[in-house]
């Protein structure tokens, strides 16, 4: 795997990654907290068949830290500038959380650059999302996370939280939690984001919603995958009982299975 380092036209220098035997670029973007190697499980899963691009969102893994408020309008004009530096002309976009709402806004606002979208459990609410408190209850759980080793991290992922997922998903996340910069909940501003109703209908490319259950974690309800398929009649949905919100960490074959089943003709168009 071969490692990048992209500057941005602000000075901003992103991580990057890049693996694969296919000639069609797919860019990866991780949700909120994470990494690019928490996306690893994908990276490997699509590295025989297109040319994989993953790289660390500004303040999270070995990315810039965060000196001055951002926006997600921030991060999609990061997602722009990566594709220019790579001069990547279209891509195809797996993405999740936080990163799949980045995606999706890419897609819309320079809709000649994604060839089509996956999106996993994206932060797609009917109603208001949970208030900037909750933000700072993470910030503290993090804190206690950070002042952990790797090893007594790892030893509460597996028999704690996480307990149901694999080493492959599980040594990334220990690290991107080390590498994560905590100005992250305090100088991005989600406040601003844009409401996802409102871009829908500009959403023209090929794209799959992956969603969870709502009882496990999951962000998008039944009723918001419906509504954004009105509003996008392009979106298709697979909804993967049994998972939360790291959809393709809890349940990996029913994930893998809905991505390849998306993806396969796609890859096969572009070659």
């Amino acid at each position: 795997m071969q490692t990048l380092w992209l500057t941005l036209q602000d000075g901003m220098t992103l991580r990057a990654f890049r693996v694969g035997s296919g000639t069609f670029p797919v860019v990866l973007l991780h949700g909120f907290t994470d990494s690019a190697l928490s996306l690893t499980t994908v990276i490997d899963h699509l590295a025989p068949r297109a040319d994989v691009i993953a790289y660390d969102a500004r303040g999270h893994g070995g990315s810039g830290r965060l000196r001055a408020t951002v926006t997600v309008q921030t991060l999609v004009d990061d997602a722009l500038g990566v594709l220019d530096g790579l001069e990547l002309a279209r891509v195809g976009i797996v993405a999740h959380s936080l990163g799949a709402a980045t995606a999706f806004l890419l897609a819309v606002q320079h809709p000649q650059r994604v060839a089509w979208l996956v999106m996993e459990d994206p932060p797609f609410y009917l109603t208001p999302p949970p208030q900037t408190n909750t933000l700072q209850e993470w910030k503290t759980g993090i804190a206690l996370l950070q002042a952990m080793s790797a090893e007594e991290m790892l030893t509460y992922y597996r028999t704690v939280q996480y307990p149901r997922w694999g080493d492959a998903d599980l040594v990334p996340r220990v690290q991107a939690r080390r590498d994560l910069d905590s100005n992250v909940f305090d100088l991005i501003d989600f406040a601003n984001t844009p409401d996802w109703r409102a871009y829908a209908p500009q959403l023209v490319c090929p794209s799959l919603l992956i969603t969870g259950e709502v009882a496990l974690g999951g962000l998008v309800t039944p009723e918001a995958a419906a509504h954004l398929q009105t509003l996008a009649p392009n979106v298709q949905v697979a909804q993967i009982a049994g998972a939360g919100h790291q959809i393709r960490c809890e349940m990996p074959d029913a994930y893998f299975a809905a991505l390849d089943a998306f993806i396969a003709p796609l890859l096969k168009e572009t070659l």
